[in-house]
């Protein structure tokens, strides 16, 4: 007994003490974990789990809050008066009387991690007052105007009070704007929410146990606001780097129960004036449309809307109270705040596109326009990298965000506007790597799961050899698969392939003077399916895809004394000693809910396809 003492005794000495401390946090993450499972039973629901999350947005405010949709008759649209647009631009606010204003207006992307707005998205106005920082982020659109904060700078506050970054761990200089904008209050209550009080490293190990059954936007919203956070305390940052972390672009999936919301539609305000947001494909700038009616009477001379009388309507517009909602969850909110007033006396440029979206050697056209007469130059394209005129047309050799900028120059001043283009990527073997399919048990469904670990472990309890080579198949990396396959073997158009939420790749390939080049495009396909090892045209929905499937090779030596689903024990003496071709094996597995499908060696199913 003591030279048994002594050993163990040795045996812990010689443990690392780092050891000890991830055993520690991986039972307090354990702790955690209990309690989790006691409070959303089973995490079926997996997204009861998260409303945590959801109620401690910095703004929650959404579509469901928007004002009322009215009917407002088209109309004419003048500009507005210098003297209203200058002093909306120095105070944050202006007053308005009876009629029809037109602003474009500084827009901040609120949802990192989602969607920019494109051209002709739907989006309706509502008060921004739901979400644990909408009056901090309020504070800020109002106070920065008069303190004279950039855009970029704003858009790096609300970021960062996004991600949940505390002031102390902020970089000096946006200390230092945070005290100009907010009051001590505002600014201890920064990096305060329920997922701060759980320490990094638990709520990675929570993470990890709950990743494959979270939606894909929670998911990337996750990803962004943490990245953003490791951004936010490198004094190095730069915008740009911010901007590719935050800002996703294309049209993203639209949610189950989407409303439907046409781009342009009129909200109807408490105060009685009419509201629209018609957006670009920019998240920095926002076009508001507004009119205040003659009296304080409905369109629809709707009494219960209003109380009819004849006094002229006057109304305060400050755009800091409220922000543009999209009807696509999965697309950022727009908080707002006036140009400045440098940007708006005179000279105005606003620039639109054909398309926002475009593929590797393709041409996109864009649009200056303009408030006064002058010359317009274009600089940031690549073929040609620029231009003189209303408008500019060019293309991209290479994928990535493309910011491209027209300068008016008019008699006695300058300004100038910019737009981001996402060129996509061509296809190639470089999308063979990402998504890759899971080995993980764990992100099967919880019936399924359950199932084969059972079988897993009465498989090696009596001795035999397992190797799971798949579990669930991401269905970004089916639809490559499948997409590929037809290109290269079945002669399928590449113009033709359906776009698929969270993958910006251009099937067709096109020479430099930006004709389609199909040699090319099935040659780059066919790279694709090699690499995969593809033999038949892969599905694009599957049980692998459905979490309902795994590829394991099982092999054994000599007999096979195994215990069934049942719990009883069965002798397999019979040959091969595989799991791809033993039918004694399959009807073990069959007891456990674990079923072959014959014909591919490695493939189990909960119902055999």
């Amino acid at each position: 007994m003591k030279n048994l003492y002594i050993l163990q005794s040795s045996i812990l000495e010689d443990i690392p003490w780092w050891t000890w401390v991830g055993g520690a946090i991986v039972f307090i993450g354990l702790i955690i974990w209990r309690y989790l499972r006691r409070r959303y039973p089973s995490l079926a629901k997996i997204e009861r789990f998260f409303d945590d999350f959801n109620r401690n947005e910095a703004v929650s405010t959404s579509i469901n809050d928007a004002y009322p949709r009215a009917e407002v008759e088209d109309f004419p649209l003048h500009p507005v008066s210098e003297d209203i647009r200058i002093k909306l631009a120095r105070d944050g606010e202006v007053d308005l009387g009876p009629g029809i204003y037109d602003f474009y207006l500084q827009s901040f992307c609120i949802g990192a991690g989602k969607y920019a707005p494109t051209t002709g998205s739907g989006y309706l106005i509502a008060p921004l007052i739901k979400g644990t920082k909408s009056s901090i982020i309020k504070s800020i659109l109002k106070n920065s105007i008069k303190q004279l904060i950039s855009q970029n700078t704003v858009q790096t506050l609300i970021w960062a009070i996004e991600s949940g970054s505390k002031y102390d761990e902020m970089p000096s200089n946006l200390q230092s704007t945070m005290d100009q904008l907010l009051n001590e209050e505002e600014i201890k209550s920064l990096g305060r929410s329920f997922w701060e009080r759980i320490p990094k490293g638990i709520l990675n190990l929570i993470l990890a146990g709950v990743r494959s059954k979270l939606p894909q936007e929670m998911l990337q919203m996750f990803n962004a606001y943490n990245a953003i956070k490791e951004l936010i305390l490198d004094p190095n940052m730069s915008y740009e780097n911010l901007i590719a972390t935050a800002v996703r672009y294309g049209e993203p999936s639209p949610p189950e129960n989407m409303i439907k919301i046409e781009s342009g539609e009129w909200c109807e305000t408490p105060d009685g004036y009419f509201i629209r947001a018609l957006t670009r494909d920019s998240f920095s700038r926002l076009r508001i449309q507004i009119y205040v009616p003659e009296s304080n009477v409905s369109p629809n001379n709707n009494p219960d809307l209003h109380n009819p009388n004849t006094e002229d309507m006057k109304i305060t517009f400050d755009p800091s109270k409220i922000i543009a909602v999209p009807a696509n969850t999965n697309k950022q909110r727009l908080g707002l705040r006036p140009k400045e007033e440098e940007e708006e006396e005179g000279c105005s440029i606003n620039i639109t596109s054909d398309n926002a979206i475009i593929c590797v050697n393709e041409n996109v056209t864009l649009t200056a326009n303009v408030g006064q007469n002058g010359t317009v130059n274009w600089n940031g394209g690549e073929n040609p990298s620029s231009g003189i005129g209303i408008r500019f047309t060019t293309s991209f050799a290479s994928h990535g965000m493309k910011n491209i900028t027209a300068i008016l120059t008019t008699n006695s001043q300058t300004c100038n506007d910019t737009i981001q283009i996402r060129v996509k990527e061509l296809s190639g073997p470089q999308w063979v790597a990402r998504f890759p399919t899971s080995r993980n048990i764990a992100d099967l469904t919880p019936a399924f799961q359950l199932a084969v670990n059972r079988f897993i472990a009465a498989l090696r309890a009596a001795g035999a050899n397992v190797i799971i080579s798949a579990t669930y198949r991401p269905v970004e990396r089916a639809f490559l698969m499948h997409y590929s396959f037809r290109i290269a073997r079945e002669g399928f158009d590449p113009n033709n392939v359906p776009q698929q939420a969270g993958i910006e790749i251009c099937w067709l390939h096109r020479d430099n003077n930006g004709n389609p080049n199909l040699g090319d495009s099935r040659a780059a396909a066919e790279q694709m399916v090699q690499a995969y090892n593809i033999v038949h045209r892969p599905a694009l929905v599957s049980r692998h895809t459905q979490r309902r499937a795994i590829d394991m090779t099982i092999t054994w030596a000599g007999d096979l004394a195994i215990t069934d689903g049942n719990g009883i024990v069965v002798n397999i003496n019979s040959l091969p000693r595989n799991g791809a071709n033993n039918a004694d094996l399959h009807a073990v597995g069959a007891s456990y809910g674990v079923i072959k499908l014959v014909g591919d060696a490695p493939h189990w199913s909960d119902d055999g396809h």
